[in-house]
């Protein structure tokens, strides 16, 4: 990069740190995250603490006087297939690969839920929620979750999911709507601790 003045912004979707330009003229434009691909305000995205990276640039594209690099946390990441907790019901529900649709059992047919919840809850649909699990080529699971046919309102920690949404889930997520709870929760044996390698992304 060339000597202009740098910031650090998150991503408000999957919390990617980003480094751009620290311009005024950022101020009104949109941005795309290379990470999860969600285009926000550049106001959106959160300031985070300066740091010394000598990492590649990336440039998104879309506004190319917006000069981007990526770099990797010291976080975990996701290896295996996550599950959800029915809060107050002690039960478990794993997901699998691809396209898991979350909806209420049925008794009376066959439940068109992948994953059917057990629940008297007729506010919660047949089709509810899709959480769809993606192995990226870095070995990463990423699950991101969407509305179904569901007729109640979806929050997921107490945000709407609206009808284009889709959202990239992280351990302890609560996905709230009618009366039903689920908790999205990984595994402790699914974690590994993210190495130095600037060549790597935030998620």
């Amino acid at each position: 990069m060339s000597d202009t003045p740098t910031i650090r912004i998150k991503c408000p979707n999957c919390g990617a740190i980003l480094t751009v330009a620290d311009s005024p003229a950022n101020i009104g434009k949109s941005v795309k995250c290379p990470v999860c691909q969600e285009k926000y305000k550049f106001t959106e995205f959160k300031p985070v603490q300066p740091k010394n990276d000598d990492s590649d640039s990336t440039n998104l594209g879309i506004n190319p006087s917006i000069d981007v690099k990526t770099e990797l946390p010291q976080s975990p990441k996701v290896i295996t297939f996550g599950y959800l907790l029915h809060e107050g019901h002690q039960k478990k529900y794993t997901l699998t690969s691809g396209l898991n649709l979350i909806g209420r059992k049925t008794y009376q047919t066959v439940s068109v839920a992948t994953i059917p919840i057990e629940t008297s809850d007729l506010g919660f649909s047949r089709k509810h929620l899709y959480i769809e699990a993606v192995k990226g080529p870095d070995g990463v699971i990423r699950h991101y979750a969407y509305n179904a046919s569901n007729k109640n309102k979806t929050t997921i920690n107490g945000l709407p999911l609206n009808a284009e949404d889709k959202v990239i889930l992280h351990d302890s997520d609560v996905i709230h709507s009618a009366d039903t709870t689920l908790i999205f929760k990984v595994s402790e044996l699914s974690f590994h601790q993210a190495s130095n390698d600037s060549d790597k992304t935030e998620i």
